[in-house]
This record gives structure tokens, C-alpha cells and sequence, in this order.
């Protein structure tokens, strides 16, 4: 299958908080590009659903993005640490900041 992405993915991990049906909820980024996130995450949003994101950086900062739901995907626990469970969030709200750190990964 060709490759549609139009963004090279950078891979990095950095604790994800956000809220899904009024309950405070966690996750780790698997990959980061301009465009999107994927996160993984137990807990999967409904397609569509429009997400805030507040991803912990390594140097104690937080970034905060807003994105939707565009992909999830839920595998067996026996599948999770070969195949990502999680979402992918395209990002619709983005400050300066995000792309800046893209720029150094």
C-alpha cells in the first residue's frame, strides 16, 4: 500500500491528559507531525469527538493542542506492547509552541 501521509511522523513519549466523558484521563504520544497526534490510550474517544490535549514536555512545561477524533484503535491486551492501542487526533488549534518542538525532535 502507498504511503499517504504527507508529514514524516516523529517518534516521541510524553504523558497526554484530557477528558473524555467528564472523567480526567491519560495516555502516552506515540508519534507527533504538524498535522496530528496518535496517542495511546486505554481509554478511546468517539470518532469525531473534539479533544484538548495537555502533553507533560521533558522539561516540566505543558503544551496544550486541540484536535478531532479521526482514527482509534483498539487491540487485544495480549497485541498492545507490538500493535498501539489508541487514537489519532487531527490537530485543529495549535500554538507556535508545538511546532517548535517538532523542530527539534
Amino acid at each position: 500500500m502507498a504511503e499517504r501521509r504527507t508529514f514524516p511522523r516523529s517518534k516521541r513519549r510524553y504523558l497526554v491528559e484530557f477528558t473524555l466523558d467528564g472523567v480526567a484521563s491519560n495516555g502516552f504520544t506515540n508519534d507527533l507531525s504538524p498535522n496530528g497526534i496518535f496517542v495511546r490510550s486505554a481509554r478511546l474517544p468517539e470518532l469525531g469527538a473534539n479533544l484538548t490535549l495537555s502533553l507533560h514536555l521533558t522539561d516540566g512545561k505543558r503544551l496544550t493542542v486541540r484536535g478531532k477524533v479521526v482514527r482509534t484503535r483498539r487491540v487485544p491486551p495480549a497485541l498492545s506492547r507490538v500493535i498501539p492501542s489508541g487514537f489519532g487526533i487531527r490537530l485543529t488549534d495549535t500554538p507556535e509552541e508545538y511546532f517548535q518542538l517538532l523542530t527539534k525532535l
